[in-house]
């Protein structure tokens, strides 16, 4: 299996308001060990974000990571989540 195979972008996007939400419903007493765990999940698929980035031209070039979405396509509106060389070091230096 390949890490350019895996919707990594869309995972550390998300990751932390699926914990949110897991956080927000489960008992009192599992809140912060679920945060923890989705914290720790995060952090995990975001340094495989940084490991499997290559800001040659022949990956993609500045931007590897690209999420292209018709959000309202009767206006023509597109959602679009890039992941470029500046974000990976702050991605790697924040967690």
């Amino acid at each position: 299996m390949n890490i350019n195979s895996i919707p990594i972008l869309t995972i550390v996007t998300f990751l932390p308001l699926v914990g949110a939400i897991a956080v927000a419903a489960a008992p009192a007493r599992y809140a912060r060990s679920l945060a923890l765990g989705a914290a720790l999940l995060t952090w995990v698929f975001s340094l495989l974000l940084v490991v499997g980035f290559s800001g040659t031209p022949d990956r993609g070039g500045l931007f590897q990571y690209v999420i292209e979405a018709d959000w309202i396509p009767l206006f023509g509106i597109t959602a679009d989540l890039n992941f470029g060389s500046l974000i990976a070091i702050v991605v790697a230096f924040a967690g």
